[in-house]
């Protein structure tokens, strides 16, 4: 397997050594999935959403409304912080943005219902730290949607990949300036059968593009357009596909969340929700919500109502600690106070609703998510002193070690977990050998990166099946792996469990190669000669023994 890895290491530095000795290009013709490049202020309502000082735009949005720009909820469920993420407004060219407005983001307001762009509601609104006098793109009303059929064609804009490769499955060539293309609606029957992912799509979706005509990564939470009979509209956001190119695009269906939408831009401003990370059992935690009214008129309150994972026993809300029952008038703002107690092992939400009949919805809620766990023992502690710079966590199934192996709990009852999780795991690679055993395909090992499902794994009776390995590449600088085992309701074996060995951190395959193609341009930039091809593969031997002894 080494040894595999290897040649294609300097197989890959070969291709990279080729294009900086000749300074020759792809000879691929590189374009918008079958689009072109827009023409400038054609679309001033277009939003490239940055990293706070970036350069390249990271995802798509639409400005709705003065202050608000409409995204998808996939570009911004993980953003710890909507003050690290800039909106570029008019965006057209990012190597000179004089005529486009960055503006930083004030609230994030996910749909309540939102888990992944898989599974829909893939939604999401930002509230600008201050309006903007650019024209506006209006939303599609449901009388707007039913004007499209099979003969029409929509227009997506975006800064997204002019270039997917279905061999590697990776997407390539952003482009500096906006492009756009268009692209021929699809009945959502015909695009269920295009694809066997696609065939639990929701009534909340619709499908358009054909091969070579799509949006690609990076123009996720760009707008989908059409000139409707009284005008331009947004009919969707760029949300999720299978390739680029390949098959239809998935996008939001705005229509069906006209009320959402207007709730959200109504003026009322507040943090919808907040991710207190890892905590242990507690009574009587306390958090403060707030909530501001930028509107020009008086919107109200009233009936609090808090819940931790649905229980109302667990919370309390005293009328003392309450300024926000009632009516909040323009430019004021109230606080509430809610007081709460964690009881169990597990990830949750506090959940603070108050009922507004001035909201088209009538309710308004905002939420803190957390993950209840304790510390690791110490000898689980010990057993992964190995891994770099990571705190190691459990819940009440605590996980164990017998000689060599790191095993979870063996006393699971039907239907528990038993769960270890490694926060603060720096980019790399994490790596494992498994052997689930159980009695049956019923029981499971599921791997979560950074909140995401990754792989889930199944025992069965024949060993060779219940056992293997599996690699795990982190890009993000800090990541959180958890580790989740689960004795199924029809589980019959009482000792039920997960043994993992050989677990190990090591440097990423892309990082060495760029480091080793690093030093060849250091090299070259600096000396009067260049470092020819042998020394470059030796250079790249040398890390990748490197990285084989952090194993």
């Amino acid at each position: 397997m080494k040894h595999n890895l290897l040649s294609t290491a300097f197989g890959t530095l070969l291709l990279f050594s080729s294009f900086t000795a000749s300074g020759m290009e792809s000879d691929i013709t590189a374009r918008v999935i079958g689009g072109d490049r827009a023409q400038p202020n054609a679309w001033p309502f277009m939003v490239a959403l940055t990293r706070n000082g970036a350069t390249q735009p990271f995802c798509g949005g639409s400005l709705i409304a003065n202050q608000y720009v409409l995204t998808a909820a996939h570009c911004v469920d993980r953003q710890t912080l909507a003050s690290d993420v800039q909106a570029v407004v008019n965006a057209y060219n990012f190597d000179d943005l004089s005529s486009a407005v960055r503006v930083g983001i004030k609230q994030i307001y996910l749909h309540q219902n939102y888990q992944t762009a898989f599974d829909g509601d893939d939604i999401a609104i930002l509230e600008l730290t201050r309006a903007i006098n650019n024209p506006l793109l209006t939303v599609a009303k449901s009388d707007d949607f039913n004007e499209l059929n099979e003969n029409l064609s929509l227009n997506v804009i975006g800064f997204g990949s002019r270039h997917y490769d279905p061999v590697k499955k990776v997407s390539s060539d952003n482009p500096r300036v906006l492009h756009q293309a268009s692209v021929p609606f699809v009945s959502l029957a015909k695009c269920k059968a295009s694809n066997s992912s696609y065939k639990n799509l929701g009534d909340h979706v619709f499908c358009a593009g054909e091969i070579g005509v799509d949006s690609c990564q990076g123009d996720s939470g760009g707008p989908i357009m059409y000139d409707a009979t009284n005008g331009l509209k947004q009919m969707g956001i760029v949300s999720w596909g299978v390739g680029c190119g390949l098959n239809p695009g998935v996008y939001t269906k705005v229509s069906d969340y006209q009320n959402w939408i207007e709730d959200r831009t109504a003026g009322l401003s507040y943090r919808q929700s907040k991710n207190i990370g890892i905590i242990g059992l507690a009574a009587n935690r306390k958090h403060i919500f707030t909530f501001t009214n930028q509107s020009n008129k008086s919107i109200e309150l009233k009936n609090p109502q808090a819940t931790v994972n649905g229980n109302t026993l667990l919370t309390i809300i005293d009328p003392a600690n309450d300024t926000c029952s009632g009516h909040l008038s323009p430019g004021e703002h109230c606080q509430i106070e809610v007081d709460y107690s964690i009881v169990e092992y597990t990830l949750g939400r506090v959940l603070l609703e108050f009922e507004s009949s001035d909201l088209k919805e009538g309710k308004v809620a905002a939420w803190l998510d957390y993950h209840a766990l304790q510390p690791a023992s110490n000898e689980v502690k010990s057993y992964l002193k190995a891994l770099p710079n990571h705190s190691a966590y459990e819940n009440n199934h605590r996980w164990q070690v017998d000689s060599k192996v790191l095993h979870s709990a063996t006393d699971l009852e039907a239907n528990q977990t038993s769960e270890l999780v490694l926060d603060n795991l720096p980019r790399g690679e994490f790596s494992f050998n498994y052997w689930i055993q159980s009695d049956g395909g019923l029981d499971s090992l599921t791997v979560y990166l950074n909140g995401k499902k990754e792989k889930v794994f199944f025992g069965y009776t024949n060993e060779i099946l219940s056992k293997g390995s599996y690699s795990l590449e982190m890009y993000s600088a800090s990541n959180k792996v958890r580790l989740v085992y689960h004795r199924s309701q029809n589980s019959k074996q009482s000792d039920s469990h997960v043994s993992l060995t050989e677990l190990k951190h090591r440097q990423l395959l892309t990082d060495i190669l760029q480091e080793t193609l690093d030093l060849i341009r250091s090299n070259n930039s600096s000396d009067a000669g260049s470092l020819g091809l042998g020394s470059g593969l030796a250079l790249l031997a040398m890390m990748w023994l490197r990285r084989s002894r952090r194993q």
